[in-house]
């Protein structure tokens, strides 16, 4: 069984390691602030773009049309962050698992340590509720504000959208789809409720009913 992926927590994310020569057959598998570049020298940079490698961002800019890499490299006192060797027990190595079990462990231990990060992040995001926000809108940032997270942790579950989708929390009011999307994304469930409006109504329904729109299709109804 020769499964070439492995995975390496930085910068509060879990992100992909490859080599130069693995991003240079398929470069457009791999974005910047996602990927880790192994540099065959036992340095793990992250791969940035060009205008971050030219502000002197650590990491490695790479050109498939070139075969000069520039990089910069960490200051002296971050070096053991990069260091492969020193951070092996952190690289999820999917290459020397040899059966299914294996694979599945591996599963487990990515699992746990998006948790992790999740719950250990250094920044907390924030959304001011506004008057003039809806009232689905007003909902899920309160929502969001109440766990007391990072948003940014949860970017690989919007399906490349993230940005897109944060920028909508800058405003004053969401779609229903979307307001399902973000719950899909950032686990929080999303339920809508029917009762009636008092005791009084005519025809009343007598019960209540619950229908939870998150964890299916976005697309259904």
């Amino acid at each position: 069984m020769s499964i070439n992926i492995r995975k390496v927590p930085m910068d509060n994310k879990l992100q992909n390691m490859v080599t130069i020569k693995q991003f240079v057959s398929s470069p457009f598998s791999y974005e910047p602030n996602k990927t880790v570049i192994d540099n065959g020298n036992n340095l793990m940079l992250p791969l940035i773009t060009q205008s971050a490698y030219e502000k002197g961002k650590t990491g490695i800019y790479i050109d498939p049309n070139s075969f000069v890499h520039p990089f910069n490299m960490p200051e002296e006192k971050d070096l053991d962050k990069y260091n492969i060797e020193k951070n092996k027990e952190n690289i999820i190595d999917f290459s020397d698992c040899s059966n299914y079990h294996d694979v599945i462990s591996k599963q487990k231990a990515i699992k746990e340590v998006r948790s992790e990060l999740m719950t250990n992040a250094d920044h907390i995001s924030y959304y001011p509720v506004n008057d003039n926000d809806t009232k689905l809108m007003s909902g899920l940032k309160r929502a969001i504000n109440s766990k007391e997270c990072d948003i940014n942790c949860y970017e690989q579950n919007f399906n490349g959208n993230f940005l897109n989708n944060v920028r909508i929390l800058n405003g004053n009011s969401i779609t229903d789809k979307k307001t399902i999307e973000f719950g899909n994304a950032i686990d929080i469930k999303v339920t809508i409720r029917f009762e009636d409006k008092n005791p009084d109504v005519p025809n009343p329904m007598g019960k209540v009913i619950e229908v939870e729109l998150t964890g299916g299709d976005e697309n259904d109804g």
